[in-house]
C-alpha cells in the first residue's frame, strides 16, 4: 500500500484544522438565519419539517432545522429515590500502578476555550457533510427519536453510562459518520458509541468506548463487521432506528443487496485505523451522581492548577519506584494486590501497551491558547474529595493508555470534563467544567458531535504516521521507542506492526547500570517502610580488597562516599530461604530533577557478615571471586561481583556487670548480580521440569573447571548451582570452599587421580538433580 495518499490526506487535514482554530464565537454562517440568533434564542426554538420544492431551498432548511438539533442540550440527570447514594472510588489498580513512566500523566493543563472549538469542529464539517442529505426527513426522525429518548433515573455508574448512550452518544456518533463521510442518513454504524471495547481487556478498562467499527459493502457480508453487539456483548445502549418502532414492518436490506455506503478511500482509512489497532478513538470515565459531585469534579479541575500531576505509584515491598522518607507530597504508594503478576521475572512488572505518535493537527487545540488558564488555586474541598479526583484522573488516563487513545471524557451526569491526552509531553489538556445543561455553551450535540469528529481524525492521522514508518526499508526502531518496546501483561494484539522485540531495559542499558556501579565508592541502602521507602542515613563505603591475599582490607577505596550514589532497595523483609546472610535487592536508578528512583531491570544480591567467623569467610568468598575472575574458562560460569563494601555504625554493648557502653561495628556486604535460582528452588516450583539437559550443562561447566585446575569440595551443593530462568546456564556462588590444585598435579599429575576427582564431583552432581525437595 503506497503512503503518498496518506501523507496528501494528512497533509490536507493538518492545513485544515490549523487554519481553522478560532473560536466558536467566531464562527459565521453567511449563508444562513441561523447565524443571527444567539444560543440562548436558538435552544428556544423547534424545528419545523417543512418541505421545500426548490433544491438549494431544501438544503438551507436541513441545515437550519440540523443547527437546531445541535443546539439543544440532554435532560438534567436526576437521582434515583431509593438507589444508590456511595461516594467511593476506586483506588489505582495494578495496570496503572505499574505503568510504565513515559507513558504516566505529569501535568494538567486547564483549555478555556475547547468546548468551543469542538463545536467549531463540528460546525466546519456541517456543509460538506450534509451534501447527500436530499430530504429533511432524516433530520426531522433523528430528531423525533431524541425528543422522545427519556433518561433515566440514575441509580449508579452504570446507570449514568446508559444514559449518556441512549440520549447522546449513539446520536452523536451516527451524526458525526453523517458529517464524516456524507452519508444519506444517520442510520449507519461507523462510529459507535457502547460500553464494551471491541477487544477483551484485562487492565484499564473503561466506562464507554467510541469506536471505529467495520462496515459491510456491497459485495461482501456482514461477518466483518466486528462491533460489540455482533460479537455478543453488551453494548449498554439501545439500538439505533430512524424509524418509530410502530413503522419498522420492512424486513431489513441485506448486505449483498445494498448500496456501498462509503468511498473506497474512506473504507481503506478505517482499515488502516483498525490495522494499527487504533478503533477505540476516545474513552470515558463514568462515575455516578454522588461519587461525581460538584465538588469532587472541580478538583478534578483545580488539580490542572498544580505544578505538577504525582504519580500514585505501587507500595508493595519491590516496587520499581522508591521514594525517599523526605520526599513530601510525592510519598504516595498503594499496593497492587496483583500476587502473581506484580512481578515478571526477577523485577517489578512494568505495564503498558505499545505507544505511537501524536497527531500535530489535534494539538491546534491548545498551541493556538496564548495563555492557558493558570488562576490562582484558592482553598481546596476536604481532602477525600482532593484524594477522589486524583485517583479518578490516574485511572482514565491510564485507560487511554491501554487504548492508545487521545481523548478522554469524565462524566458525571450533570458536570463532565472532556480532556486531550499528549503522550510526548505526558499532559492532559482539559476543558473548563461543563454543566449539563448549560445555556452559555454551544449545545451539548453540537460540541460532542465534534469530540467524535476529531478524535477519529486523530486516529486516522496517527495510523497514518504509522503505516509511513512501518513501510520503511529499514524501519527506525527508534522513532517511536514506546512502539517498539514490549510491556509485560499487554493483552493487546499488534496486527499492523512487527516491531523488533525490546526488553524493557536493553542490555546497554544494563551494561551503564552496572559500570556505574563498579566504578562507585559507596551504595545507599533502603528498605521497606509502610507504603514508604525509608533510606539508612550513612551509605556503605568500597573497600579495597587483594586478590592474592584472605587478609581483611586495610583502607577504604578513597576513603569517602561517592560522589554519585548508587542504591540498592530491599525487595523483601525475608532473607533467601535457608539463610539469614543473603538479601534480594533491587538496583534504582535516581531520576534527574526528582527525588524518585527508578528500578533497574536486573536484581542484585547482597550478602552480608556481622561477626569475626562472618568477615573472615567473606574475604575469602571474594578473594577467590577475584582470582577466578581472571581464568575465562571460569569466569563465565559466576556471576558478577560488584565488590565488598562495610558500614559502620555504633551499637550497645553490656558487660558482665550490666554496664553498657557505646562501640563502634561494622557490616560488611558482599554485592553480585542476581545469579538465578537455586536447583532446590527450581525443583520446587517446576515438578515436571526436564532435568536432562540441566545436568548436561553442569557437567560440562564442571568439566571445564576442573580442567583449569580447581576442586569444588563442599562448595559443590543444591544452594551453591543456580540456574536462571530453567535455561541450562549454570552459575556457582560460594566459592570459598574451593581447591586449587598444586600446579604439578595440574601439569603432570596423575591423570587418574584427576579422572577420580572429576567423577566424584560429577556423581554428587547427579545426585543433587535427581534429589527433588519434598
Amino acid at each position: 500500500m503506497s503512503s503518498q495518499p496518506y501523507e496528501e490526506d494528512r497533509q490536507a487535514s493538518s492545513q485544515e484544522d490549523a487554519s481553522s482554530q478560532q473560536s466558536y464565537s467566531q464562527q459565521s454562517y453567511s449563508q444562513q438565519s441561523y447565524s443571527q440568533q444567539s444560543y440562548s434564542q436558538q435552544s428556544q426554538s423547534q424545528p419545523q419539517p417543512v418541505m421545500f420544492d426548490a433544491n438549494q431551498e431544501t438544503q438551507d432548511n436541513i441545515l437550519l432545522n440540523f443547527q437546531f438539533f445541535l443546539d439543544e442540550n440532554p435532560e438534567r440527570t436526576e437521582a434515583k429515590p431509593f438507589g444508590t447514594k456511595a461516594r467511593t472510588t476506586r483506588k489505582p489498580a495494578f495496570f496503572d500502578l505499574h505503568l510504565h513512566p513515559e507513558l504516566r500523566l505529569k501535568k494538567i493543563v486547564i483549555i478555556d476555550d475547547l468546548a468551543q472549538q469542538l463545536a467549531g469542529t463540528c460546525d466546519r464539517h456541517l456543509q460538506d457533510g450534509l451534501r447527500n442529505l436530499t430530504t429533511e426527513q432524516p433530520v426531522n426522525e433523528i430528531t423525533a427519536l431524541k425528543d422522545g429518548t427519556k433518561s433515566t433515573a440514575a441509580a449508579n455508574e452504570e446507570t449514568i453510562a446508559r444514559n449518556y448512550g441512549n440520549s447522546s452518544g449513539k446520536y452523536c456518533a451516527r451524526i458525526a459518520s453523517t458529517l464524516l463521510f456524507g452519508l444519506k442518513d444517520f442510520s449507519e454504524e461507523i462510529l459507535e458509541w457502547s460500553t464494551s471495547p471491541q477487544a477483551v481487556q484485562r487492565h484499564g478498562k473503561a466506562d464507554g468506548f467510541l469506536s471505529v467499527v467495520r462496515v459491510p459493502s456491497k459485495k461482501g457480508n456482514d461477518d466483518d463487521a466486528e462491533t460489540p453487539a455482533k460479537a455478543g456483548q453488551q453494548t449498554g445502549v439501545e439500538p439505533f432506528s430512524s424509524e418509530p418502532d410502530d413503522k419498522q414492518s420492512d424486513p431489513p436490506t441485506l448486505p449483498s443487496e445494498r448500496e456501498d455506503i462509503l468511498e473506497p478511500s474512506d473504507e481503506s482509512d478505517i482499515e488502516l485505523i483498525r490495522k494499527y489497532d487504533l478503533q477505540h478513538v476516545a474513552v470515558w470515565e463514568m462515575k455516578s451522581l454522588f461519587a461525581g459531585d460538584e465538588v469532587v469534579m472541580k478538583e478534578i479541575g483545580n488539580l490542572g492548577l498544580e505544578d505538577a500531576f504525582v504519580w500514585t505509584l505501587c507500595g508493595r515491598p519491590g516496587a520499581f519506584e522508591a521514594l525517599s522518607q523526605d520526599n513530601g507530597s510525592d510519598a504516595q504508594g498503594v499496593e497492587c494486590g496483583a500476587v502473581t503478576k506484580h512481578m515478571s521475572d526477577i523485577r517489578v512488572s512494568v505495564t503498558g501497551r505499545k505507544t505511537g505518535p501524536d497527531d500535530k493537527a489535534t494539538s491546534e487545540y491548545w498551541t493556538s491558547v496564548k495563555s492557558p488558564s493558570r488562576q490562582k488555586l484558592k482553598a481546596r474541598a476536604n481532602l477525600t474529595a482532593q484524594e477522589k479526583a486524583h485517583c479518578i484522573v490516574q485511572q482514565a488516563w491510564a485507560e487511554a493508555v491501554m487504548n492508545d487513545a487521545s481523548f478522554i471524557i469524565f462524566h458525571s451526569g450533570n458536570l463532565e470534563y472532556i480532556g486531550i491526552r499528549h503522550r510526548q509531553s505526558q499532559t492532559l489538556y482539559l476543558s473548563q467544567l461543563i454543566k449539563i445543561p448549560n445555556e452559555d455553551l454551544p449545545g451539548y450535540y453540537r460540541i460532542h458531535a465534534g469530540l467524535f469528529i476529531a478524535a477519529y481524525k486523530d486516529a486516522l492521522a496517527r495510523a497514518k504516521l504509522l503505516h509511513q514508518w512501518n513501510i520503511q526499508s529499514p524501519r527506525d526502531e527508534n522513532l517511536y521507542p514506546l512502539y517498539s518496546q514490549n510491556y509485560d501483561h499487554d493483552g493487546n494484539r499488534y496486527r499492523g506492526v512487527k516491531a523488533q522485540r525490546k526488553s524493557l531495559h536493553d542490555e546497554k542499558t544494563d551494561l551503564e547500570l552496572f559500570m556505574e556501579l563498579d566504578k562507585a565508592n559507596s551504595f545507599q541502602i533502603t528498605i521497606p517502610h509502610g507504603f514508604h521507602f525509608k533510606q539508612i542515613a550513612r551509605p556503605f563505603i568500597k573497600l579495597d580488597i587483594n586478590p592474592d591475599t584472605d587478609e581483611a582490607p586495610r583502607a577504604p577505596l578513597a576513603g569517602k562516599q561517592s560522589e554519585v550514589c548508587p542504591t540498592l532497595h530491599l525487595v523483601a523483609p525475608t532473607p533467601f530461604p535457608g539463610t539469614l546472610r543473603v538479601w534480594d535487592f533491587d538496583f534504582l536508578k535516581k531520576l534527574p530533577g526528582t527525588k524518585n528512583f527508578q528500578k533497574h531491570s536486573k536484581g542484585l544480591v547482597v550478602k552480608l557478615a556481622k561477626g569475626p567467623h562472618e568477615k573472615k569467610e567473606l574475604y575469602s568468598e571474594i578473594a577467590m571471586y577475584n582470582k577466578l575472575d581472571k581464568v575465562p574458562e571460569v569466569r563465565k560460569y559466576l556471576p558478577r561481583i560488584h565488590g565488598i563494601f562495610a558500614f559502620d555504625f555504633e551499637r550497645e554493648t553490656t558487660n558482665g556487670l550490666g554496664e553498657t557502653k557505646i562501640v563502634p561495628d561494622t557490616i560488611l556486604a558482599m554485592v553480585m548480580r542476581h545469579g538465578g535460582e537455586s536447583i532446590p528452588a527450581l525443583l520446587m516450583n517446576n515438578e515436571n521440569l526436564d532435568t536432562v539437559q540441566l545436568q548436561k550443562a553442569a557437567r560440562e561447566a564442571l568439566r571445564k573447571i576442573h580442567g583449569e585446575g580447581y576442586l569444588l569440595r563442599t562448595g559443590l551443593s543444591p544452594h551453591n548451582i543456580l540456574i536462571k530462568n530453567g535455561n541450562p546456564s549454570i552459575r556457582f556462588i560460594n566459592l570459598r570452599t574451593w581447591e586449587k590444585r598444586p600446579d604439578a598435579m595440574t601439569q603432570s599429575g596423575s591423570k587418574r587421580k584427576r579422572d577420580s576427582d572429576f567423577e566424584e564431583e560429577v556423581d554428587e552432581l547427579i545426585r543433587i538433580f535427581d534429589s527433588r525437595p519434598d
